[in-house]
């Protein structure tokens, strides 16, 4: 059992590529959610709210890599773009907003 979890350890560690070829854009619009939570005998309503969310996904000759961007980011470029995210700190968020991109 402790075989599994230590060879998923070993394998989120991987680094992912940091250019490439744009080979598609996601966008995922603002969605809100109603749940209702009981408390005592009464139901009551709560919202929960997923902000929108653009995505970049980059391939080259090997791999392929999901990079969430802002906005203006996500309208800078286009598919079939080459891009470089050249980040100024190690990358933990997946968040290409913080980077400095390139293209050539």
């Amino acid at each position: 059992m402790l075989i599994f979890p230590f060879f998923l350890n070993l394998t989120s560690c991987a680094e992912k590529i940091r250019e490439g070829y744009i080979i598609q854009k996601i966008y995922e619009p603002e969605t809100t959610t109603t749940f209702y939570v009981k408390i005592g005998r009464v139901f009551v309503p709560q919202k929960t709210t997923t902000p929108e969310k653009y995505y970049l996904i980059i391939k080259n000759e090997n791999e392929t890599a999901k990079y969430i961007v802002s906005e203006n980011v996500y309208n800078s470029f286009e598919v079939g773009d080459y891009i470089t995210f050249n980040p100024t700190e190690p990358d933990t968020t997946n968040d290409a907003s913080s980077s400095t991109l390139s293209t050539q």
